[in-house]
């Protein structure tokens, strides 16, 4: 019987498994490749694969492989197929390319080429061509391009990973082929131990992939789409006869699985099971599994029994989430160790940080990928606590297991002492308590009245990253202990340059937000979503100045942020204020931290705008102006590019145009390498109170900015 190729595609990590699965269905020369496995097998062979392939995401039926770098390499390589076989005139179908090679950069060209390729194909036979249509489509004709080209037909259409039981979702589900995987690499099922639970089983992928394989319901049992059908080639006969074989595999293997199989999936979350339900009651009547709303750490097995323990636990996948979890990770492994001792367990993370934090040495890994995410499955053969010769080698830090302080951790509890002293003399609830003191830990820490706000400055090249992956961990240990505070709220943010407008850009939607108060001012502070907290902590003694010289004021606050500085002028008794943003989310920031303090509109004006453009047409008076630009800016919303050292003369002239007799623009910088342009000290009188204006609490750090006041010469 003819041998058809086709390529099996599959996420990464799963091509050997796939091989010896499509083996086992009936195909012959299974060899892997990236991402997927090429075999040869007739159609019935072809269809099982189709229904029972538990691995695979896309079958493709492989018309033609070569090398085509260029549109004559591509037609050519399609004059390889006799389309008469696969396409009919007139007969609706699509094409999906994708990829590129040499001067095939385009997808849509791509397609566009062999397309014109399959119409001459027809001509040249005297035939009317096939019709593109992708609605209608009774074919759809797989191209990808690459070192190898191959031009296919597309038989799943649907990913084969959408098994048609997942009605409902939860938060970081796993692909259902991976979920399939995972349960391969347990050794599930195991007649001998058909015990599995899952303990953080979200919408219940790894139960329902477990039962399947367990009772032997194919995968395509469930679903009726199939693009094979579509065909006008469609193998119907062997098609329906496969159909029967595996439903009556299934009917068979049925009574087994209920009376020996048990499943027990539990989760924190009552969503989460409501979800799980929800899709496992898809699967049929009477699946053996029990349910419990608990927490894995605290769960335990049922008395004598062993089996397997599958899971795919949060693994923090934005930066700044993962040390939150380190906790959970460490208390889960100390439960595992005393309470599931013969058990396999098989667990996959995208953080190799929380999976070093269990307190357990795998006995195997595999690197794959779940979705988007790059993974390691870890494999652990349990040891109970009492047959351990030896401690499992684990990942924690001398503070979750309580030995000797690190240096870095002495340094901050020195630091937190003195700091918080000072901090209630001086009647501030935020401030800075670390600021990279030791060079091999260069974080700034800072406090946000029980919340911490930590950025971590780029290690150098020289530095390993996963040197500095571990001891940014043990320094966020350290940093929960020493300052008493939970790891979730602690929030992890890493400097590096900004351009234009990424800096204030949001970063997540977490919404960790909460009031501090400084002096009599009440600040919205956000720590979860912006790389920048919504206060500049080294502009406190400024704002507190500003405040101090308000009384009867027409204040301006240019570049204003969240208006922190209009608020504590507007307290400070200021006659009225204006601030100016180009940005609507710090303007809308603005307005709730006016609100907060009672100050919302009247004689408190918040415009968006251009500031540079904005001060050119400006023709209002203000007594008082403070300015502090960002060293450069290329938003989209902008008319030009501002460069702080390039256009603060125009800046600070089109301010002090607008200054009253007697009034005084505070102009700040956090430039680094900013130069205060000599014509200015010529045409005003120039103060710089760069040294007054950083606190005591950026000490460690003098030239977070540069600040002046800046008066007219005659005055």
């Amino acid at each position: 019987m003819l041998k058809n190729v086709i390529w099996a595609a599959c996420p990464m990590g799963l091509e050997y498994l796939l091989a010896d699965e499509l083996a086992r269905l009936g195909m012959t020369d299974a060899r892997p490749g990236r991402l997927g496995v090429s075999a040869q097998g007739d159609w019935p062979a072809i269809c099982r694969v189709l229904m029972a392939s538990r691995l695979t995401s896309r079958v493709f039926l492989v018309l033609a492989q070569g090398t085509a770098r260029d549109a004559d390499g591509l037609r050519q390589l399609a004059g390889e197929v006799d389309w008469q076989v696969w396409l009919a005139p007139e007969m609706p179908y699509w094409i999906h390319a994708q990829g590129q090679a040499g001067q095939l950069k385009h997808p849509h060209f791509a397609a566009q080429v062999l397309k014109d390729g399959i119409v001459d194909a027809f001509r040249g036979a005297g035939k009317s061509s096939p019709v593109i249509d992708r609605d209608r489509a009774r074919v759809q004709i797989q191209l990808t391009l690459g070192k190898q080209a191959m031009i296919g037909l597309d038989l799943a259409g649907r990913s084969l990973h959408q098994r048609g039981y997942r009605l409902r979702d939860t938060a970081a589900p796993i692909k259902e082929n991976v979920a399939a995987g995972m349960l391969l690499r347990a050794g599930w099922p195991d007649p001998e131990r058909p015990v599995l639970v899952d303990p953080m089983c979200g919408s219940g992928t790894l139960l329902a992939e477990a039962w399947m394989m367990a009772s032997d319901m194919a995968p395509g049992l469930l679903r009726q789409d199939f693009a094979v059908k579509r065909a006008p080639w469609y193998p119907k006969e062997a098609w329906e006869k496969l159909l029967a074989e595996l439903r009556a595999a299934h009917d068979a293997r049925l009574a087994w699985a209920r009376e020996h199989v048990r499943l027990y999936g539990s989760d924190i979350d009552p969503e989460a099971l409501k979800a799980a339900r929800a899709n496992l009651a898809v699967l049929g009547d009477g699946i053996p599994v029990t349910w419990s709303r608990q927490d894995a750490c605290t769960l335990v097995p049922e008395p004598g029994a062993t089996g397997v323990l599958v899971c795919n636990p949060p693994y923090g996948e934005r930066l700044g989430d993962a040390h939150r979890l380190r906790p959970l990770y460490r208390q889960w492994g100390k439960q595992l160790k005393a309470s599931w001792g013969g058990w396999t367990l098989v667990m996959i993370t995208s953080s190799p940080d929380l999976a070093s934090g269990l307190p357990l040495a795998p006995d195997k890994t595999w690197k794959l990928r779940n979705g988007p995410l790059d993974c390691v499955l870890h494999r652990y053969e349990i040891r109970s606590q009492s047959s351990e010769a030896h401690p499992e080698q684990g990942g924690q830090s001398d503070t979750a297991t309580g030995n000797t302080r690190s240096a870095f951790a002495n340094r901050l509890a020195k630091n937190w002492k003195a700091r918080q002293k000072w901090a209630r003399k001086q009647g501030v609830q935020a401030f800075r308590v670390y600021d990279a003191d030791m060079p091999e830990y260069a974080l700034a820490i800072d406090w946000y009245d029980g919340w911490v706000h930590v950025q971590e400055y780029a290690p150098p090249p020289s530095v390993r990253p996963e040197k500095a992956r571990k001891r940014l961990n043990r320094a966020l240990d350290d940093i929960s202990e020493v300052l008493g505070v939970d790891p979730e709220f602690v929030f992890l943010k890493q400097r590096r340059p900004q351009k234009g407008s990424s800096q204030y850009g949001r970063q997540a939607e977490l919404g960790y937000e909460k009031v501090i108060e400084e002096a009599c001012a009440r600040l919205w502070v956000n720590l979860s979503d912006y790389l920048d907290t919504g206060v500049f902590l080294d502009h406190r003694p400024t704002r507190l100045w500003i405040r101090d010289h308000a009384q009867d004021k027409r204040f301006l606050n240019l570049f204003c942020y969240t208006a922190t500085a209009t608020v504590q002028a507007a307290l400070g008794g200021a006659a009225r204020t204006v601030s100016v943003d180009l940005s609507n989310t710090y303007l809308d920031w603005a307005k709730r931290n006016l609100k907060e303090n009672g100050l919302l509109g009247g004689a408190h004006r918040l415009h968006r705008a251009d500031v540079l453009k904005w001060l050119t047409q400006c023709r209002e008076p203000f007594d008082l102006i403070f300015m502090d630009p960002p060293t450069f800016s290329n938003s989209k919303k902008m008319d030009s590019v501002l460069d702080i050292q390039r256009d603060h003369v125009k800046l600070i002239d089109e301010a002090m145009r607008i200054l009253a007799p007697g009034g005084t623009l505070v102009f700040s910088t956090n430039f680094r390498r900013f130069r205060m342009d000599e014509a200015l000290s010529a045409r005003y009188a120039l103060k710089e109170v760069s040294v007054w204006s950083v606190p005591d609490d950026f000490a460690r750090n003098r030239k977070i900015h540069r600040c002046w006041h800046i008066r007219a010469r005659h005055e």
